[in-house]
């Protein structure tokens, strides 16, 4: 596991895992966290959006594959919004222009 994962929450970690290192899609990896705590898709995007900030932002380098990350927030459409879309509205502006 890469260096600074060990500080995020165990949900948190665990959306990583399966969305970046297993490279599930945003359904199943929420599919999979709900196995052992239920989980809205919403949520699990909102958790991998969240996780991706704080990296960044501590400086802590972990591979990401910001198109799926992006991806996944284009899948979810008209439910990116309220508190997920003010919080992470920004984050996906810049995800934007980095990866056109």
């Amino acid at each position: 596991m890469p260096t600074g994962l060990e500080a995020l929450p165990p949900r948190k970690l665990e959306a990583y895992q399966l969305f970046q290192v297993e490279k599930l899609s945003l359904k199943d990896t929420a599919l999979k966290m709900s196995e052992t705590n239920s989980i809205k898709t919403t949520s699990c995007l909102w958790s991998l959006l969240g996780v991706y900030s704080l990296l960044k932002k501590e400086g802590v380098e972990v591979e990401w594959d910001e198109e799926r990350l992006l991806e996944a927030v284009d899948e979810l459409g008209s439910l990116f919004t309220g508190k997920m879309k003010s919080e992470h509205e920004d984050l996906v502006k810049d995800l934007r222009k980095r990866i056109s």
